[in-house]
Order: structure tokens, then C-alpha cells, then sequence
């Protein structure tokens, strides 16, 4: 019977000492933190070269993806043609329109754009592998795909300079 009530009593006992020691090191972690934060993040110099040392690593991992995404698409065209379709499945079903008519009035839509504006670049002025580029997004605007104001036609390089 004493040998329960000790081994009750040392369990307490215990269980506090715990709870007193994580709430001691709890503050001081929570202490330390702020002080770092305040004597480092704080100042002008700090925050503009984290946003900066941000901007080169996001832009070298852009770099790196769209390189990685060319490879793949070009593996495999039947995944990219998947993704294709179900974006233009997607802007047809906003538009009230099956996607076969989406992706005709796509191509009128080209047409209609190169036969306003010319066939030439709009850019550097060039008759060589022309393209047109929707200057608001289909996927963000889908009710402006289809509008002839929405587009300007580009050479496949200002194209991708634009992109």
C-alpha cells in the first residue's frame, strides 16, 4: 500500500518538475527567437537582401522547371496533349461551349487577329513564323479569349521573350 502511494506521489512530483521545465524552456526558446528577430529582421538591410537572395533562387528554379517541362512535354506529347484538352475543356465549359467549338473558334479567332493586325510581327516586324499571343490569359479571363481586342500577333521569338 505505501509502496503505490510513493510511487503515486513520485509520479506528481515528477509530472510538475516536467511541466516547470518545458514551460522554463519554452520562454527562454521564445526569448531568443525575439531578440534574433529583432536584432537581425528588423532592419531595412536584412529585409532587402532576404527578398533579393528570394528573387535569384526563384528566378534560377524557374529557369530550371521550364527547361525540365520542355524535355517532358517533348517525351511525352500525349501527356501535354492531355493538359491541353483539359484546359480548353475547362474555358469551353465557362464559355457555355463543347470543347471541339472552343478549339474552332480558337483558330477563327487566330485568323481574325492576323487578317486585323497583318502577319507580321508586331514587335521586331517579321514575316517568319508568326503567332498570336492573348494579352490577357485564357485560363485567368476566359470570357476575353475570344475577343479580337485580346490579341497581338508576334514572331515565335518575341513570343517567348513575352512569355
Amino acid at each position: 500500500m505505501a509502496s503505490k502511494e510513493y510511487y503515486q506521489k513520485y509520479k506528481e512530483r515528477t509530472r510538475k518538475q516536467q511541466q516547470e521545465y518545458y514551460q522554463k524552456t519554452k520562454e527562454e526558446r521564445k526569448k531568443c527567437v525575439r531578440k534574433y528577430y529583432e536584432k537581425n529582421n528588423d532592419t531595412p538591410e536584412f529585409k532587402e537582401k532576404r527578398s533579393i537572395r528570394g528573387k535569384k533562387y526563384r528566378s534560377k528554379e524557374k529557369e530550371k522547371i521550364r527547361k525540365y517541362n520542355k524535355i517532358y512535354s517533348k517525351k511525352h506529347p500525349e501527356i501535354k496533349l492531355k493538359s491541353t484538352r483539359k484546359c480548353l475543356e475547362k474555358i469551353a465549359n465557362e464559355l457555355g461551349m463543347r470543347t471541339y467549338q472552343f478549339s474552332y473558334a480558337l483558330k477563327k479567332w487566330t485568323k481574325n487577329v492576323q487578317n486585323i493586325q497583318g502577319s507580321y510581327c508586331a514587335v521586331c516586324f517579321s514575316f517568319s513564323e508568326i503567332e498570336t499571343h492573348h494579352l490577357f490569359e485564357k485560363a485567368k479571363y476566359p470570357l476575353l479569349a475570344l475577343n479580337i481586342n485580346n490579341g497581338i500577333v508576334l514572331c515565335k521569338e518575341c513570343h517567348v521573350e513575352l512569355q
